[in-house]
């Protein structure tokens, strides 16, 4: 998509021992769209998108795949990760010998998981050897809001109906990355160029960017969505005891 800043390398990985079950969304609600109207031309868009990841204190992230993941990886996760480098949430994951869930507090460079029956405690944990996202990347100023105005051959906005809230429209834009700026976020891409699409509200905050490309660096293509239901968040995240 280390125990280092938790990346989605991080995150990823500690799906691999966990198990996360998540939620993935299209960006059509199958009504009427309108191509360009009422929508921010795509740099612009991006830009704008960019600086409200950028101001935010915190935000709220859900993150999963429909595809099946074969082996080790991250399978859904919802996390609340806040300025400078925290984050606490809970996660499934899908390893050779199953699917699993748990519970993971990263400050810094530090991740605890309490994971049952592997890690019945909060137990210290490598991120680097689960393959996991690099979840303080989401917020990082080289992470998420870099990927936006990195992306190239970006469509024009096209207005859609929220399908996870009807009353509210988005604009949806698509367009490429490649696998090296993806790793900002998702240290285990590999492969060719990944495709992505963001849908961004009338405010101009990004609330979803879906994900397709070579995520494992096994060869197969997966899809993945981030969901991002809520800026200005804060909270205090501490050591587990």
């Amino acid at each position: 998509m280390m125990l280092q800043r938790w990346t989605a390398g991080t995150v990823v990985g500690l799906v691999s021992v966990f198990g996360l079950s998540g939620c993935v969304g299209g960006g059509g609600d199958g009504g009427s769209s309108e191509s360009g109207e009422d929508c921010a031309a795509p740099e612009a868009a991006m830009e704008t998108a960019k600086g409200v990841l950028d101001d935010t204190s915190g935000a709220e992230f859900t993150l999963g795949t429909d595809d099946e993941v074969d082996g080790t990886g991250l399978v859904t996760a919802d996390l609340t990760v806040v300025r400078p480098d925290a984050f606490r949430g809970d996660f499934t994951v899908q390893t050779p010998l199953g699917a699993g869930s748990g519970e993971a507090v990263g400050i810094g460079d530090t991740l605890w998981v309490k994971a049952p029956p592997l890690f019945t405690n909060w137990t210290t944990v490598d991120p680097s050897q689960f393959n996991l996202p690099d979840i303080n990347g989401l917020l990082a100023a080289d992470g998420l809001s870099t990927l936006l105005v990195g992306t190239e051959e970006l469509s024009d906005g096209e207005l859609q109906r929220d399908e996870g809230d009807a009353s509210r429209t988005l604009c949806y834009y698509d367009g490429t990355v490649t696998a090296e700026q993806v790793g900002a976020v998702i240290p285990s891409a590999g492969g060719q160029d990944f495709t992505v699409e963001y849908a961004v509200d009338g405010d101009g905050a990004l609330r979803k960017a879906t994900v397709t490309g070579d995520v494992y660096d096994t060869g197969t293509e997966l899809t993945y969505v981030l969901d991002v239901p809520a800026y200005d968040v804060e909270a205090d995240i501490q050591p587990p005891v």
